[in-house]
C-alpha cells in the first residue's frame, strides 16, 4: 500500500513546489520595479491622478494588493495630501484572461482618507495626471510620458468589475483658509455591478458626520446609484441633534461643468442639542427645529452655484438668558425668566460664495426682533437687526432705558437698533450694551463695584511734607 501512495505523495509535492514556484515568481515579476512603476501609471491613468504608491504584490487567494497609496494635492497651500490609503485589494478571474476578457470579482479600497481643499475661487480642486512641473529646452517633451501611460492601459482587453467595496473611509472639507467645513467619518459603501455596463448600485453608510466643527450628525445612511459618471444617493437618512435627516444628491461627472444639486431637510431637531451654548445671543434654549436647504450648483465654476435655506422652530422656550435677568430686575421684580417664542422664521439665498440672510423674524408676546444680512466665506455674520416692543412692555422699562429707544407710531411699537456679528458658530450682539445705554451702564458699574467714571473717583491729593 505504501508502495503506491508513494508517487502520488511525489506529485502532489512536486504539484505544491511547482505552485509555490509559480507564487514566488509571479510576485518576484510583480515586485520588479519596471512592474511596479507600470503599476503606478496604469492606476495613475486609470484615475486620472499622480498617484504614489509603496508596493504591489499577489497571492491566489487575495489578488493584487497595492499598498500605502498617496495622491498628493496640488492647490497651493494645501495643508495634506489629497488621498491616502491603506491598500487597494484587485480580485480577480483568471481563464478568462485567456480570452481578453478582464473580470474584476472585486475591488476594495481600505481605509481611505480624502481631503478636498477649496481654492481661492470657491472650487474643490482634483490633483490632475496631467499637470507636471515645467520642463527646460534641454529636457524632453512632457508629451512623452502620456503616451507611455496611454500605452499600457490595455485597450483590448474587455474590462468588467462586478463590485465596488470601500472599507473605513474619511473625508474632510476645508476652505481655501484650511478651516474645517464638513468631516464624514468611518464611510462604508459596497456596491455591485447591474445588467447595464457601467452602472453599480449599493447602500452608503457614515458613522459621524461632523458640520463647521460644531454640529454632528450619526448613523448616516443611504442608496446609492452609479451610471458611468453619473451618481444618485437617495433615501439618505441620520441623526442630528435629536432630530431626523432626510436628503438626496445627484451629480454628473460627465456633463460639462460637473453639475451637481441636491437638498436636505431636518425634522425635529433639538434646539438646545443645536444652538451653541458659548452664545451670548442665548444661556439656555428649548424648541424644535425644522429646516430645510436646496442647493444646486457646478464643480466647475462655483460662481453659479444657488441656493435657498429655511429654518422654523416651534415650542420654542428661552431660559437663562443674561439679558431677561438683568429685565427681571429693572422691570420691579416682575418676573420675565422664561419667555415663550410664538414664532420663528429665518431664510437665507445663496449666490456663489455669498449667503444672504433674507428678513428674517423671532416673535414673542409684546416683543420681536427682525435681522438680515450677509454672511461672509469666513462665515462670519454681520447683520442689521431691530429689537420692537409694544406699549405695555415699554412703559414698565426705566426711564434711562426708554431713552434708547425709537418710536414707531404707525406700528404702535418702540425699536432698538443693534447688531448681530461674530463667527456663525458663536456669534455676538450689543443688543445688552444698547439696550440698557451709558447712564444706566454707569448706575450698575457704582452697584457692582465696578469701574468708576472720573467725576466720581475722589481726586489725588498729595501727602504734607514733613
Amino acid at each position: 500500500m505504501k508502495k503506491h501512495l508513494r508517487p502520488l505523495l511525489a506529485t502532489l509535492c512536486v504539484c505544491a513546489l511547482l505552485f509555490a514556484g509559480f507564487i514566488l515568481a509571479v510576485n518576484l515579476y510583480v515586485q520588479s520595479a519596471a512592474v511596479q512603476n507600470r503599476i503606478r501609471q496604469t492606476l495613475g491613468a486609470a484615475l486620472g491622478m499622480p498617484l504614489e504608491m509603496f508596493r504591489a504584490t499577489f497571492s491566489p487567494w487575495g489578488g493584487f494588493r497595492i499598498d500605502q497609496i498617496r495622491v498628493a494635492s496640488d492647490v497651493p497651500g494645501a495643508s495634506a495630501d489629497f488621498l491616502r490609503a491603506e491598500f487597494l485589494e484587485v480580485r480577480c478571474e483568471f481563464i478568462p484572461l485567456l480570452r481578453g476578457h478582464v473580470v474584476l470579482k472585486r475591488i476594495a479600497l481600505d481605509a481611505p482618507h480624502v481631503v478636498l481643499q477649496q481654492t481661492a475661487g470657491g472650487a474643490f480642486h482634483l490633483p490632475a495626471l496631467a499637470r507636471k512641473p515645467a520642463t527646460s529646452p534641454s529636457t524632453p517633451s512632457p508629451a512623452r510620458p502620456a503616451a507611455e501611460v496611454s500605452s499600457i492601459t490595455l485597450p483590448s482587453y474587455d474590462l468588467d468589475i462586478r463590485k465596488w467595496l470601500l472599507r473605513d473611509g474619511n473625508l474632510l472639507l476645508l476652505d481655501p483658509a484650511g478651516k474645517e467645513i464638513l468631516r464624514l467619518e468611518s464611510i462604508r459603501s459596497a456596491l455591485t455591478a447591474q445588467t447595464a455596463p457601467g452602472t453599480f448600485s449599493g447602500d452608503l453608510a457614515i458613522k459621524r458626520a461632523v458640520i463647521f466643527n460644531r454640529w454632528e450628525a450619526t448613523g448616516i445612511e443611504a442608496s446609492v446609484k452609479i451610471d458611468q459618471q453619473k451618481v444618485h444617493i437617495d433615501k439618505l437618512r441620520g441623526d442630528l441633534a435629536e432630530g431626523r435627516i432626510e436628503g438626496e444628491l445627484n451629480a454628473d461627472g460627465a456633463a460639462p461643468g460637473r453639475p451637481y444639486n441636491y437638498w436636505l431637510r431636518l425634522n425635529k431637531g433639538q434646539l438646545e442639542k443645536f444652538c451653541p451654548p458659548d452664545s451670548d445671543l442665548a444661556g439656555e434654549l428649548t424648541g424644535l427645529i425644522h429646516s430645510r436647504l436646496e442647493y444646486s450648483g457646478s464643480a466647475a465654476n462655483p460662481a453659479t452655484n444657488i441656493g435657498h435655506a429655511e429654518l422654523k422652530i416651534s415650542r420654542s422656550k428661552i431660559t437663562q438668558l443674561p439679558i431677561l435677568s438683568l429685565l427681571s430686575q429693572l422691570l420691579r421684580g416682575e418676573n420675565v425668566g422664561k419667555l415663550s417664542i410664538e414664532k420663528v422664521e429665518i431664510k437665507a439665498d445663496i449666490a456663489g460664495s455669498q449667503i444672504q440672510i433674507t428678513p428674517s423674524i423671532i416673535e414673542a408676546s409684546l416683543a420681536k426682533v427682525t435681522f438680515a444680512g450677509p454672511l461672509d466665506g469666513q462665515r462670519n455674520l454681520n447683520l442689521k437687526s431691530r429689537l420692537s416692543i409694544e406699549e405695555a412692555l415699554f412703559k414698565k422699562l426705566p426711564t434711562e432705558m426708554r431713552e434708547n429707544f425709537s418710536a414707531d407710531p404707525a406700528m404702535g411699537t418702540h425699536d432698538l437698533e443693534f447688531s448681530i456679528t461674530g463667527p456663525l458658530e458663536a456669534p455676538h450682539t450689543d443688543l445688552l450694551n444698547r439696550l440698557i445705554g451709558e447712564k444706566l451702564r454707569k448706575k450698575f458699574h457704582r452697584f457692582l463695584g465696578g469701574m468708576n467714571s472720573a467725576e466720581d473717583s475722589p481726586a489725588p491729593t498729595a501727602s504734607p511734607k514733613k
